[in-house]
Parts: structure tokens; C-alpha cells; sequence
């Protein structure tokens, strides 16, 4: 499946988040949609995304976070690539700790 296809498949569910008043609300969807385990992998990943954004070595990150090198590679390579949305999300929530 293409990206675009992909986009098309799940226009419904990403609209949903842009109807979301707050915090609780977004919360509720993404316990609704998500099971637990899922909920947490996706908090992890996105964990991830932002120590190494911020330029935190893996080793730092396995014992923080108590995940593999390898799960932080994955998370790695996908935020080298274009369009990914690791990056302008990361930005919009620490620009005001950005050097």
C-alpha cells in the first residue's frame, strides 16, 4: 500500500484527533482505539523519538527506558526519513527548550 492509499484508508481516524477539546478527551479516543499494551508502545516510541532528538545516547536510553538498541534503531531510521512525524511534533512540543 502506498503512502497516499494509507492516508486515504485513515483520513476518518485522523480527523478524529483534530475534533479532540483537550487532553482527556484525546486520551479517551486513544484508550477507546488502543489496547493498553499498544497505548504504551506508542508512548515508548515516542519516548524514544525525543531523547534522541535531543541527542541522548542509546545506551542512556536502554537504561532509562528499558528497551533494546535495536527498538531504538527502528525509531531512529524512521525519523532520518522524509515526512516523518516524529520531527514536527517533537519541535512544536520542546520549542521553547530548543538552543
Amino acid at each position: 500500500m502506498t503512502p497516499a492509499q494509507l492516508k486515504k484508508k485513515v483520513e476518518t481516524l485522523t480527523h478524529a484527533f483534530l475534533f479532540m477539546e483537550d487532553e482527556k478527551e484525546t486520551f479517551q479516543l486513544l484508550k477507546t482505539l488502543l489496547t493498553q499494551d499498544e497505548l504504551l508502545e506508542l508512548q515508548q516510541r515516542l519516548n524514544i523519538a525525543v531523547r534522541l532528538y535531543f541527542g541522548t545516547p542509546y545506551t542512556q536510553i536502554e537504561k532509562e527506558l528499558g528497551v533494546s538498541s535495536t527498538t531504538i534503531a527502528r525509531v531512529s531510521k524512521v525519523m532520518k526519513t522524509r515526512n516523518n512525524g516524529y520531527l514536527p511534533l517533537i519541535k512544536k512540543m520542546y520549542e521553547d527548550q530548543e538552543e
